[in-house]
């Protein structure tokens, strides 16, 4: 490849990639399911998985510094991470094949911020998605239940999984209105 076709790739491969998921409007709509899903805490406190966390269920670090117990954060800051959480973690909505709703947009970015984007892109709710099996991938939000709890060898069944699975799996076969 010479010089002048590589320049062309990566300016439509940044094209591709710079493609807006969500209109502003729906931004606003997904941090007001996602964040309500999460709930805010800004004190640091270990999940049902053992994992520090913190604000809208932030688990990387927070200014370089990573997140502790006694770490206390503002809304702002909260605030802040989401946003960039939430770009990270719907960027693998590019990769769905079909069209989606507004609803199953938003229902997907929820579960993606919650289980992460590779678990969504090897899952079978993914894969199902892509073959155009709505109601195959909407069932399986209920397979995504578990959490393994710290000192334990097995996965077991998270009510608050659960509930947030039914209330996605809901939206993403909820008609939007508009």
């Amino acid at each position: 490849m010479n010089k002048k076709t590589q320049k062309k790739s990566i300016k439509s491969e940044s094209k591709i990639s710079k493609k807006a998921i969500f209109s502003e409007k729906e931004i606003v709509k997904a941090r007001e399911f996602i964040q309500g899903q999460e709930g805010l805490r800004l004190r640091g406190y270990e999940d049902a998985a053992g994992v520090m966390t913190i604000g809208y269920g932030h688990t990387g670090d927070v200014d370089g510094k990573p997140i502790t117990k006694d770490m206390l954060i503002t809304k702002e800051k909260a605030e802040e991470l989401y946003r960039k959480d939430f770009e990270i973690h719907s960027a693998p909505l590019k990769y769905v094949k079909v069209p989606l709703t507004i609803n199953q947009k938003i229902a997907l970015a929820s579960f993606i911020y919650n289980f992460g984007g590779t678990k969504f892109i090897k899952s079978t709710l993914y894969k199902k998605l892509n073959a155009g099996d709505y109601k195959g991938a909407a069932d399986e939000f209920d397979v995504w239940i578990n959490t393994r709890t710290p000192g334990k060898r097995k996965s077991e069944p998270n009510i608050g999984l659960i509930n947030r699975r039914k209330r996605e799996k809901e939206l993403f076969l909820t008609p939007d209105d508009e």
